[in-house]
Order: structure tokens, then C-alpha cells, then sequence
């Protein structure tokens, strides 16, 4: 139930930065959502989290201190559309799978996630092919 909550939070709190990145805001006050919560979301929709990696612990380590409450990088991809697009297009494979930042500042009551859209994907490709619309 939790996983399908975060998901409509993010379609409705949807906030466009450009044409080229999305970024999904939602409110996250408590902190009850996580990278991880984000990450079982997706899987539970088909999606294949290949990897889910803490950018946060590093960046303290290094330099001592963050700024962010939160921050992540996903590797994912789903499996039919990406099988679909590489088949088709060798050069997609440059998105197969994508990342996906998950990240809350320490002074923020909202999380984000973010990512590369397909009509960016497919300008980058210079591919005009309806799986970009998938």
C-alpha cells in the first residue's frame, strides 16, 4: 500500500524542471520516505533497481559534512522496454539501464526524484520511435 502511495505522490506532485529532467517532488516532513522506499516502488512496477547506491556516506567521509539528509543514485531499467530498445537500436544502450537521483536537503521537507526523460532520450538518439512514448 506504502509503494503505491509513493507512487501516485510522485505522479501528482509532479514537477517539471525542463523538458529534459524530471523532477518528482514529495513532501517528506518525517523522512518516512527513503532511496529505498523509492527503489521497492519501482521493482513492485516492474522495474529492476540494479543498483541503489548511498552518495551521502562518501561525500561526509571525504569532506566532513553534507548538506543532504538524503542522496542517492539508481541504476534501473525495465526489462521489456529496454530489451525492445536495444534489439531495435544498439546506441540506446547508453540508457539501458538509467539513473535516477533520490536525494532531500537537511532543510527540506521534501524528497526528489529525478531523472532523464525519454523525449531528452530520444533527441540525444536522434530516434523518433514510438517506444520512447512506452
Amino acid at each position: 500500500m506504502g509503494r503505491l502511495v509513493i507512487l501516485i505522490a510522485m505522479l501528482v506532485s509532479f514537477a517539471n524542471a525542463n523538458s529534459n529532467i524530471l523532477v518528482y517532488k514529495i513532501e517528506n516532513k518525517s523522512h518516512e520516505i527513503s532511496a529505498q522506499t523509492v527503489a521497492t516502488g519501482l521493482k513492485s512496477n516492474g522495474y529492476i533497481v540494479s543498483k541503489n547506491q548511498d552518495m551521502n556516506g562518501p561525500h561526509n567521509k571525504q569532506f566532513g559534512k553534507s548538506s543532504f539528509h538524503s542522496y542517492n543514485l539508481m541504476s534501473i531499467y525495465q526489462p521489456e522496454i529496454a530489451e525492445k530498445m536495444v534489439l531495435k537500436y544498439d546506441e540506446a544502450g547508453i540508457f539501458v539501464p538509467f539513473s535516477v537521483a533520490v536525494y532531500q536537503k537537511k532543510t527540506d521537507g521534501y524528497i526528489y526524484v529525478a531523472f532523464l526523460s525519454a523525449s531528452a532520450q530520444k533527441r540525444i538518439l536522434n530516434l523518433k520511435d514510438k517506444l520512447f512514448d512506452d
